[in-house]
């Protein structure tokens, strides 16, 4: 199981999360940046904590949650601060990930879904 999108200022307990103001430093262009954003978005839910955060601004974020394809773990967050940042860095492997499956989502099987919820419990939450 990887993960990506993950922040300090939201999972600082998480030691795959990273600084955003480190994310956000260089500038960078994506091509496919809409296709990536739909694809985080269409991610199946598998955790949803009563927890309720404010973006980098002070401004509300959505309820918090995690979502995966099977393959990946990312917070919800994670599409939220692309569309704010469109220079967010972005791991490679995930876009060439995304590039092989030509940015189609497949909903994770049961077997994938309890992947994800146990890596999350054990590594993540």
């Amino acid at each position: 199981m990887k993960t990506i999108g993950f922040l300090t200022i939201h999972d600082e307990s998480y030691k795959g999360s990273k600084d955003l103001k480190t994310m956000i430093s260089t500038p960078r262009a994506y091509s496919n940046l809409d296709k990536i954003i739909q694809y985080l978005e269409s991610g199946h839910y598998f955790a949803d904590p009563l927890v309720f955060l404010d973006d980098d601004e002070g401004l509300p974020l959505p309820d918090i949650g995690y979502q995966t394809d099977g393959e990946w773990i990312w917070p919800n967050y994670f599409p939220y601060y692309l569309k704010k940042y469109p220079n967010y860095e972005i791991d490679k492997e995930f876009i060439e990930y995304l590039n092989e499956k030509s940015f189609l989502y497949t909903e994770p099987n049961e077997s994938q879904r309890r992947k994800a919820s146990d890596y999350f419990s054990r590594n993540i939450w």
